[in-house]
């Protein structure tokens, strides 16, 4: 195949659930530069739709997108083994087949765990390759220990708190092995696949996300922002944006905010973000008034607190390439992370970033400590060097390692080469 044959891609994108853990924000980065790229022709095709009516292909934004409707019985896509699900993976290969047979060297392009069963079908059926990107581990929702002591747990195979977090492991170690490429969003993933679940080095190659997005901060009127958000004047704005779940550490995070309020009680702590509202604000009490949880909002209104925020925050027990993080660094909200999977990979301490040494209980379990955090934003809120160098170092960090263009230069070097069918197993060596 010479250099300029056409590099035939088809996303495989289910309608309920791809925009969790990132995934909806990584298409949505890529896609821009999918469309503009002559040499790709790219089609998506968007399963378990509650929108659609029938099968159908459609033209949406450009682009080419096969919707099949959700079953009338609402089954949907999932990785577990149970016959119903493979059947209904089955009968998804046969709907598509007609769409695809004719295409020359199809690329299909997974992010998540639940295509599992539609990519043994489609490897089976189909002469084609897999792109499989990863972007969670499943397993640490579940189980929050440390990584070598869950390979412990998951080779034993022994421990039943653990049931869920070894079952969604195991079907990501199989998507893996089963992909002809994997793209791992951090170092840190990468290195768990090819050191714990045994997949081949030269076919995992870690691709930052990234964005393309000129925040323009300088130039907007801050005090108009906070005057419309209901913000005193003088008020310091504590920010996390994200799900409100407890593996984002919010709970420690919520306790650190009264240390805060007992030597700067002019803050206020917002949390942006769709989650588990009533396990958290209670939390809050008493200080109830002073934490704002906004629910989900658009963009441009997450934005807005980005312009005012005088720390961002993320707290998480475990985390990839977040784009919240790359976010804030765009908007230069001086950031304090954990140091956690993705988090310790794209931070450096003291340096764009403040982190947040995690701790260990007696059974393992990943803990924070709430005096740490109170005392990083302490120090951020009273040290206004301290915060411009975090700013300006996190926006240089973005603008060299996080854009979406350096992001597309990565995964169209790669499907070009998946597009040759040579020297696959040499890659992986390097992120970018």
């Amino acid at each position: 195949m010479n250099n300029n044959s056409p590099i035939n891609l088809i996303l495989l994108y289910c309608g309920q659930r791809t925009g969790n853990f990132g995934a909806g924000s990584h298409i949505g980065s890529l896609l821009p530069f999918i469309k503009k790229e002559s040499n790709i022709r790219f089609m998506v095709i968007q399963t378990d739709d509650k929108e659609a009516e029938k099968v159908g292909m459609e033209k949406i934004d450009g682009v080419d997108v096969l919707r099949i409707p959700q079953p009338e019985n609402k089954l949907f896509l999932a990785s577990t083994q149970d016959p119903i699900f493979k059947i209904y993976a089955k009968r998804l290969v046969e709907i598509i087949y007609p769409y695809v047979r004719g295409i020359e060297n199809p690329i299909f392009w997974v992010n998540s765990i639940d295509y599992l069963n539609v990519c043994f079908e489609l490897k089976e059926h189909l002469d084609c390759q897999l792109l499989y990107v990863h972007h969670a581990w499943s397993w640490k929702i579940h189980y929050n220990v440390s990584d070598e002591e869950f390979m412990e747990v998951y080779r034993k195979n022994e421990c039943t708190d653990a049931s869920t977090a070894i079952e969604f492991t195991r079907y990501q170690q199989s998507i893996a092995m089963l992909a002809d490429q994997v793209v791992t969003v951090t170092d840190q993933a990468k290195g768990f696949f090819t050191r714990y679940l045994g997949v081949p080095m030269g076919k995992v190659s870690t691709i930052y996300n990234g964005i393309d997005m000129n925040a323009n901060s300088d130039k907007v009127d801050k005090c108009f922002i906070r005057k419309r958000l209901g913000i005193a004047e003088g008020e310091k704005i504590i920010l996390y944006t994200g799900r409100i779940k407890a593996d984002k550490g919010l709970g420690y995070l919520l306790e650190a905010f009264k240390k805060v309020l007992e030597e700067a009680p002019n803050c206020r702590l917002v949390l942006v973000g769709k989650g588990d509202f009533e396990e958290f604000i209670p939390l809050a009490y008493p200080h109830s008034t002073k934490v704002t949880f906004t629910g989900k909002l658009p963009k441009e209104a997450v934005y807005d607190w980005y312009r005012i925020a005088d720390v961002g925050i993320l707290p998480s027990l475990h985390e990839q390439c977040s784009y919240t993080a790359i976010e804030m660094r765009f908007f230069q909200v001086p950031i304090i992370v954990s140091s956690v999977d993705g988090l310790e990979d794209m931070f450096r301490d003291e340096y764009d970033a403040l982190k947040l040494k995690v701790n260990y209980k007696e059974n393992g379990e990943r803990t924070l400590d709430t005096n740490d955090i109170a005392s990083n934003i302490l120090r951020i809120l009273s040290d206004q060097n301290l915060a411009k160098k975090l700013a300006e170092n996190g926006l240089s960090e973005a603008k060299e390692k996080f854009t979406g263009e350096r992001m597309w230069k990565g995964y169209f070097d790669l499907l070009r080469d998946m597009n040759q069918k040579e020297g696959l197993f040499q890659r992986g060596q390097e992120g970018y």
